[in-house]
């Protein structure tokens, strides 16, 4: 009998992240073959500097890269082939190769359902679940990480919806599983699986502080879904407390998009995990990790409750927020930032 082929097909590159490495080391082990994105350039950045012939090559490699794996799909029969990221590796390709194949699709965020791939509300920045069950975004909305053109973005999520049947779904949580199930019906098969975020806690890590840095530090990405705005705005009701935001004022200001007087009480320094990210997280009296759409499990959110007891997010209807147990004071903050600086103010009363 011949052997199975296996691939899995990555839109991310390895390079620079956690999640994809602990996962791409796991599928290795059980003999799957690894075809993912390199990192790619921004050929509009080049552009903008002038780097005509960098440009030109970038786009280039990637016509290159896309044509491939088209032909690569399309030549392989009775293989076992998961896909992450979708949007990123081409709705096409993922279509393409349900054909002769027997497919998984390894859920990572909401792009399933959801053109912006973070279901936040364009206008209330608020988890929305208006495309669940049939794709009809807002007219703000835009695809995002991917620039696809809105009316074929939509075609493609429409024609994943048809093709339900034949995927195999691998959900990272009970709660996506069920919104996997609200969006393509309770016949699909799904598999929750989890997601290794690869996290230890080594005893001498933990610093005891009676002094610590700061009394929120926010741990996320300047996001307006990851609750960077969120933050911003609660840090205004909270002028006593001292808050940490892991990044540069410049960079939290691109995302806003307009000039902005922050509160003097946020604090912005660029730090990932590894540059001084841990120490604040142990340190602080509290961590805030307020996703605002409906997210699965997030190496952020593990992180954060693996090193400090006391962890905040933001209410939501699928996120794994709700479903997380190992928090000792977890609160569970009101997306209503008036609702949320009381329920805060009451933790640093206790």
């Amino acid at each position: 009998m011949k052997k199975v082929e296996k691939y899995f097909i990555s839109g991310l590159p390895l390079s620079g992240h956690d999640l994809m490495l602990t996962l791409t080391r796991r599928l290795s082990n059980k003999g799957y073959k690894l075809l993912y994105k390199k990192r790619e350039l921004s050929i509009r950045g080049l552009l903008k500097q002038k780097f005509l012939f960098l440009a030109l090559q970038e786009l280039v490699r990637r016509i290159i890269w896309k044509t491939y794996l088209s032909f690569f799909v399309l030549t392989k029969k009775n293989s076992r082939i998961i896909f992450a990221w979708p949007q990123l590796v081409g709705f096409d390709i993922l279509l393409k190769a349900l054909k002769n194949n027997k497919v998984i699709l390894y859920i990572m965020d909401n792009s399933f359902f959801c053109i912006r791939s973070y279901n936040t509300n364009p206008i209330t920045n608020k988890e929305c679940l208006d495309c669940l069950g049939y794709i009809k975004p807002h007219k703000l909305c835009l695809s995002f990480p991917k620039k696809y053109k809105k009316d074929e973005n939509i075609r493609y999520l429409r024609l994943l919806k048809k093709s339900a049947s034949q995927i195999i779904f691998y959900s990272q949580n009970e709660l996506q599983k069920g919104l996997l199930k609200k969006h393509f019906g309770d016949k699909i098969k799904v598999k929750v699986v989890g997601m290794n975020i690869n996290v230890t806690k080594k005893h001498q890590e933990i610093i005891e502080s009676k002094n610590p840095s700061y009394d929120i530090v926010f741990h996320g990405r300047s996001l307006i879904a990851k609750g960077i705005i969120y933050v911003i705005k609660l840090a205004e009701f909270l002028p006593d407390i001292t808050f940490l935001i892991p990044d540069s004022k410049e960079n939290v200001l691109e995302v806003l998009d307009e000039n902005y007087n922050f509160s003097e009480n946020i604090t912005f320094k660029k730090m990932d995990w590894e540059s001084g990210l841990k120490e604040a997280v142990i340190s602080a009296r509290l961590v805030i990790n307020p996703s605002l759409w409906s997210a699965p499990i997030e190496a952020a959110l593990v992180k954060s409750s693996t090193y400090n007891q006391n962890v905040a997010t933001v209410e939501s209807i699928y996120g794994y927020e709700k479903e997380i147990k190992k928090i000792e004071n977890h609160i569970r903050l009101s997306a209503d930032i008036l609702i949320a600086a009381k329920q805060l103010k009451n933790f640093f009363q206790q």
